[in-house]
């Protein structure tokens, strides 16, 4: 059975929920394999693989960091001479279908702990593996036609054998969008372009970016941010124009490169440059920031070791310390890597944990207050029935008082997972 290539998941994800109707249980992907490369080599050699080896690393930290511009860090230049040392583990894949220049394929495992470090260190951000979702809707002109490069015309192309020179053109498209998303670590999906796409897209609608109509068309794949672009051959050049669309917000840009990969290649780096730039974290050195979260909506140890793997998945977080528990409700303190603003933008990628508001603090707070109020009517003869409504009453002021009184801001949240 062939291997789900990690564009293709994405895919696979997004149409299920799609088809069954439900909502998603994250628009954020955690994304797999970010310390991994896989390198095509001549031979088995020292020489081969140390070539290898530094390619492979300079594609980890441009993924890890979120930016080209680790490259140019002249700490991580320095590294370059010692990057074996950075390499957990290697091995070696013999392509039976390759052609006779690169007969093996290397996996190259870099050491997570190392690379951070070496980033943190540039002053850099870190791009944790929970990363926003994004479907690319992009029309190809090839001669006098166009077509909107998909998962379902890449399928029906290699499964004709003698596909014409538009379907074998919008199969290598497709799966260059495939091997710079695996680059550069993104989630990103094109459409499945199936009768429901086309009752409310054309190529048209694609190649005028008409960005209304496309943003409704991808609501179905529950996506943080919407990509439309156009590519075409002119003369000798390839010409990309291009629309980022990210809560609301639109962003146009315009690439020109020498070929069509070169092309994909640039609208990729330029994607992840926007990404990472709402959504990397840049650890604030000589600072500690620290705020609480007060987590309620767990009822059982499994659900806490789920909130607990989530939140440590998060880039923006350096530390977090359970503090105490009350009934349903986690008290954790939490040390960040960068500022407030950076974990809140991490939690808001996945519908894991949703905000409570002051209203329905205050409504829980007099609920479990009525819940002791029930209690302390039971026993009537034994406690007086205006010490229930001073117990009320009390909660009420703890609450309010908390956030007067503890010095590090709070934050409410409740667990939705």
């Amino acid at each position: 059975m062939p291997k789900t290539s990690f564009a293709q998941y994405c895919l696979i994800i997004a149409c299920c929920l799609a088809m069954l109707g439900f909502a998603p249980l994250s628009r954020a992907v955690e994304v797999a394999d970010l310390y991994l490369v896989k390198w095509p080599v001549t031979d088995q050699n020292k020489t081969a693989r140390w070539r290898a080896a530094l390619a492979g690393f300079k594609e980890v930290l441009v993924r890890k960091s979120g930016s080209q511009q680790i490259l140019r860090d002249g700490g991580v230049q320095q590294a370059y001479r010692k990057v074996t040392s950075y390499l957990q583990r290697f091995e070696y894949i013999h392509q039976n279908d390759s052609d006779e220049e690169y007969p093996y394929l290397i996996s190259l495992y870099f050491e997570p702990r190392l690379v951070d470090a070496l980033i943190r260190d540039a002053k850099l951000p870190l791009w944790g593996s929970n990363r926003p979702l994004t479907v690319l809707w992009l029309a190809v002109e090839i001669g006098s036609e166009r077509q909107i490069v998909s998962a379902t015309t890449n399928a029906n192309a290699n499964a004709n054998v003698n596909a014409n020179v538009n379907g074998d053109r919008d199969v290598q498209v497709f799966d260059l969008v495939e091997q710079n998303s695996i680059r550069r670590g993104l989630p990103l999906i094109t459409p499945l372009m199936d009768l429901e796409d086309e009752l409310i897209v054309s190529t048209s609608d694609v190649w005028g970016r008409f960005s209304s109509t496309i943003t409704q068309a991808s609501k179905r794949y529950f996506a943080d941010s919407v990509l439309i672009g156009r590519m075409q051959e002119l003369g000798d050049q390839w010409r990309g124009q291009f629309t980022y669309i990210n809560q609301g917000k639109e962003l146009a840009f315009e690439l020109t490169s020498n070929s069509q990969q070169l092309l994909i290649a640039d609208m990729t780096n330029r994607l992840a440059d926007l990404l990472c730039s709402k959504y990397c974290v840049v650890e604030q050195v000589g600072e500690t920031n620290e705020v609480m979260l007060h987590l309620s909506g767990i009822n059982n140890f499994v659900e806490y070791k789920a909130a607990e793997v989530y939140l440590q998945s998060l880039s923006a977080l350096r530390k977090l310390y359970l503090v105490g528990i009350d009934q349903h409700t986690l008290k954790i303190k939490i040390s960040l890597l960068g500022d407030l603003e950076s974990l809140i933008k991490g939690i808001s990628l996945a519908n894991l944990m949703s905000v409570i508001e002051v209203e329905d603090r205050l409504l829980d707070a007099k609920t479990s207050a009525n819940l002791l109020d029930d209690e302390i009517q039971k026993d009537a003869d034994e406690v007086d029935v205006t010490d229930s409504a001073e117990a009320s009453n009390n909660m009420l002021m703890d609450l309010k008082e908390s956030e007067l009184t503890n010095p590090l801001e709070i934050l409410y949240y409740r667990w939705n997972g």
